[in-house]
């Protein structure tokens, strides 16, 4: 997402899952409000643990990166997630594969460490041509792997944390090349998801739990299903529920003024006869800030944005657009995009969400989006990568892999 939650970028990628964000909208909105859910404890700590985590680990480094110039074609697999850092660099993931491209998608270098592959949950946060980060949870087990480069993917360090038995991990969010925040998410479960916060300060060689939603408290708790963090820097930020049981007087945002160690609930204004409401991180540029917000009423499900100008103390929202949508791109305040999940239609807007428009030409239903700028794009669906040059139609890249 930044362009993933990358705050020194000039444009930001966000991706969003929203079709399973409102499948949850609707059945907490039958559960009804929740009272929080289990406590039990996390590995390594009890239910009792202070923010201030005792876990911490240690990293170790894996082999020369596989690949290489000029190496036989390999079996051409679909792409699960892209980044474009321009016209011709970028960063992808299939289920078993870290790529990189040098012009435009046509080709991929596999970069994937070879002693240490990655599973179909991976996830990945890439800034530049050089550094990126790659999060894996290994399937049925309690310990999430950190793979970090910073030489391009020619080189990678690993670090492995003991962990709930996550089902869901957020991207890390690193507000300059050492210090960022990570996201772990449990099993949902009654309208309840437990989730970890853990901190890095050296670029994601070691970590530290710095919150647990299983700890008692009012306020940031197992209660709703998580949907990410969000940085403005070392101190401010937000987590976002896609929805709080179903509560449509609480949007599922809280903000933390000392670096994710306490959380509280921040109010925003809110349209009136929903049934439910859900969050996701806010997008910032500076002390402008975009937050994306999903409502449904009466089984109609509507997008809209709220917009801060004053590094997140306040929110303003634009007007809802009827939309359900799978993906919500922002490249700066004014220009977003949106797909819509039953036909995969185009949205776009350039005024900040005033207005949305629909594009005759879109690339189908897809699951991941990247864009470089205002007119130049890619998209990713289940077995095709496609590209828009200048603002023209979608066509398909007919990529290799080496």
């Amino acid at each position: 997402m930044d362009r993933s939650h990358n705050r020194g970028s000039s444009s930001y990628r966000l991706w969003l899952t929203t079709a399973s964000l409102f499948v949850m909208l609707f059945v907490l909105a039958a559960c009804g409000s929740g009272s929080g859910g289990a406590t039990n404890p996390t590995p390594g700590v009890t239910a009792t643990t202070t923010t201030t985590s005792a876990a911490t680990a240690s990293p170790t480094t894996a082999g020369p990166a596989s690949g290489s110039t000029g190496a036989p074609t390999k079996p051409k697999v679909p792409l699960i997630d892209i980044r474009m850092l321009d016209r011709m660099n970028g960063w992808a993931l299939t289920k078993t594969q870290i790529l990189k491209t040098a012009d435009g998608g046509l080709h991929w270098k596999d970069v994937t460490p070879s002693a240490s592959p990655i599973t179909s949950q991976a996830v990945g946060r890439f800034v530049d041509a050089n550094h990126a980060w790659v999060v894996n949870a290994l399937e049925n087990g309690d310990s999430v792997t950190i793979r970090r480069t910073i030489d391009g993917g020619r080189s990678w360090q690993a670090t492995t944390i003991s962990s709930m038995a996550p089902n869901v991990i957020d991207p890390p969010h690193f507000i300059n090349m050492q210090e960022g925040w990570l996201e772990i998410v449990g099993s949902p479960g009654a309208g309840n998801e437990q989730a970890e916060i853990w901190h890095s300060t050296d670029g994601g060689l070691h970590w530290s739990r710095i919150y647990t939603t299983a700890q008692p408290g009012k306020y940031l708790t197992n209660e709703g299903f998580k949907s990410g963090l969000s940085f403005k820097d070392a101190l401010n930020g937000w987590a976002t529920l896609s929805s709080d049981t179903g509560n449509s007087l609480n949007s599922g945002l809280y903000v933390t003024h000392d670096g994710g160690k306490s959380w509280m609930r921040q109010a925003i204004p809110e349209p009136q006869n929903i049934d439910a409401i859900g969050t996701t991180p806010p997008v910032i540029f500076g002390n402008t800030a975009i937050l994306p917000a999903y409502t449904s009423t009466n089984g109609q499900q509507k997008l809209l944005l709220y917009v801060s100008h004053d590094g997140g103390e306040s929110w303003a929202p634009t007007t809802p657009v009827a939309l359900q949508t799978s993906n919500v791109y922002v490249i700066d305040p004014l220009h977003i995009w949106a797909t819509e999940v039953q036909t995969g239609q185009f949205f776009y807007t350039s005024d900040g969400g005033k207005t949305w428009q629909h594009s005759a030409s879109g690339p189908g239903k897809i699951q991941a989006l990247s864009f470089t700028d205002t007119a130049n794009g890619w998209a990713v669906t289940e077995s095709s990568l496609l590209h828009m040059a200048n603002g023209g139609s979608w066509n398909v890249i007919n990529y290799s892999i080496q």
